[in-house]
This record gives structure tokens, sequence and C-alpha cells, in this order.
């Protein structure tokens, strides 16, 4: 895991600043507008595709993907 002081240190080594909220959601959304980019990507049998936290954010881990907590990589 990446602590925010541990991202703020490389960025500022790199003579950079972290983007601001409504910049990493741009560059999230490529650009892009309307409720199709909010929703939670899922195959056609409606698992997730992805991984991201399915359920209420951090109280409840659904777990929709087979893996609850942290996931691996790969």
């Amino acid at each position: 895991m990446v602590t925010l002081a541990d991202a703020l240190a490389y960025a500022h080594r790199l003579d950079h600043d972290l983007p601001t909220q409504a910049e990493w959601e741009y560059a999230g959304k490529a650009g892009r507008e309307g409720a199709e980019v909010d929703a939670a990507l899922r195959d056609g049998g409606g698992k997730p595709s992805a991984n991201y936290w399915q359920g209420v954010s951090p109280v409840l881990d659904a777990a929709e993907d087979g893996l609850a907590g942290l996931a691996p990589v790969g």
C-alpha cells in the first residue's frame, strides 16, 4: 500500500504536486461525462470485471467478486 505521505514525498522529489480531486476524476473518466462513466464494470453474468469495492464502503464488503478485503494483483 502507498500512504499519502509516500505519494507526497515521491511527487515532491520529482518536483511535482499530486492532482486535486477534480483533476483525478477528470483523468479517470478520460474527460467523458455521463452516468455510464460512473457505472460499475460488470461482465455479461453481472460479476464485477475489475478490482473495485462492492458494497457500502468502508463498512460492508459484499465480496461479489469472490475476494473479501484486499485482492491479489494479477
